[in-house]
């Protein structure tokens, strides 16, 4: 009989959403194909003015049932994370009188999971959390903030953290037992030589939400400076987000707008594409948990140049690329330069990181943790 894996979470993509939480849905895919049978539990706590049908929706998607639970109760009070709790306790009841019942809950990130701190009597089986979001790093965090973090992290019976910096910050808290389990990377991420590819022009690729954290405004004046000196390169922008417009204003003035493309939000499948069609990937981003876009440009044999932002630690290798100070035009420029002219063996950097980030290296790491979990719930 497959054992029945519950991810609660507040962030899973959609049809209408295809990257929000993409990495959640990423371990859900893998864990499927290796034999668990797999639901999510979608706790949709946004705000009214977030367009969508209310209450419980279901749907299937990548052959995993998804129980879209939508209630606009934001922005999150002490008040809240209590509805929070009985809500998630109403979604997991709906769970188990659809689909029977489940064997592990595994939660994602504070504000999705927070909600499972007084339901394990109830249903009785082991909790699992891990932790994305950037909470850990955060060192300006408030004492109610604090305390909720250290509630629920005494109270899961295993704990994940995607990096080592968030693996050093979280040995302030009383959890029982700690893993260090990098975000998965699907097998499609891979190297694929193209006949076409257009070599008269060095393409940059840059990934993320279009938010200040990214510094695409640095990346922007930074490649501004460089075209100048050399007018055979490109820069195409993936994501969307609040700084969309500000951006795209502040390419149209500079007159750049022919060779700064913005993309959008587009699906894995194309965007493995676009990594494959480029030359260096690169995102100045001030901090990082993990930072799954560099290591899927990798995982496509892109090299790729990336700010000391914590989480690309977790990623970086000698010989990938280049790695420059936060917030530092001269160091981010003089590496966009000085890697046009390097040569990279980009199936090698490919086999390379898909043996670290890719489904087997996950597997093996997520199954010690379950199988402990299980082990620890039959004494």
């Amino acid at each position: 009989m497959k054992i029945r894996i519950l991810f609660v979470t507040n962030l899973y993509p959609s049809a209408e959403e295809p990257d929000r939480g993409v990495y959640i849905r990423n371990q859900a895919i893998a864990l499927a194909k290796n034999g668990y049978n797999i639901c999510i539990l979608l706790m949709d706590y946004r705000s009214i003015r977030r367009k969508r049908k209310l209450g419980i929706n279901w749907r299937r998607q990548d052959n995993i049932w998804v129980c879209h639970f939508s209630v606009p109760i934001s922005p999150f009070t002490s008040l809240q994370y209590t509805i929070a709790g009985e809500l998630t306790k109403v979604g997991i009841s709906q769970i188990e009188k659809k689909l029977g019942k489940v064997d592990i809950i595994h939660g994602h990130f504070l504000e999705g999971a927070y909600g499972l701190l007084r339901i394990k009597n109830k249903f009785n089986v082991p909790i699992i959390f891990t932790e994305h979001g950037s909470n850990l790093l955060d060192q300006r965090r408030n004492k109610i903030e604090n305390a909720r973090m250290n509630n629920l992290y005494a109270s899961v019976d295993e704990m994940i953290v995607v990096g080592h910096k968030q693996y050093e910050c979280a040995q302030n808290f009383a959890i029982k037992s700690l893993s260090i389990i990098p975000n998965v990377i699907p097998s499609y991420f891979k190297y694929i030589p193209w006949a076409d590819k257009d070599k008269s022009c060095f393409t940059f690729i840059s990934v993320g939400n279009l938010i200040e954290s990214k510094c695409f405004d640095l990346l922007i004046e930074t490649f501004e400076d460089l075209y100048k000196e050399n007018k055979n390169i490109k820069l195409v922008v993936v994501g969307k987000g609040p700084l969309e417009g500000s951006l795209k204003r502040k390419v149209s003035e500079r007159n750049l707008s022919s060779v700064i493309l913005f993309m959008g939000t587009v699906d894995n499948c194309k965007l493995v594409e676009m990594y494959n069609l480029a030359d260096c990937f690169v995102l100045p981003s001030r901090f990082e948990t993990f930072g799954v876009v560099y290591a899927e440009a990798l995982c496509s044999g892109l090299p790729i140049i990336s700010t000391r932002n914590g989480g690309i630690n977790d990623i970086y290798e000698e010989g990938c690329g280049h790695l420059v100070a936060t917030d530092n035009k001269s160091e981010l420029k003089n590496a966009m330069k000085c890697i046009m002219f390097e040569k990279f063996d980009h199936q090698k950097i490919s086999d390379r990181f898909q043996y670290k980030f890719g489904e087997k290296a996950f597997l093996e790491k997520i199954e010690r943790v379950y199988d402990r979990a299980l082990k620890e719930q039959i004494k």
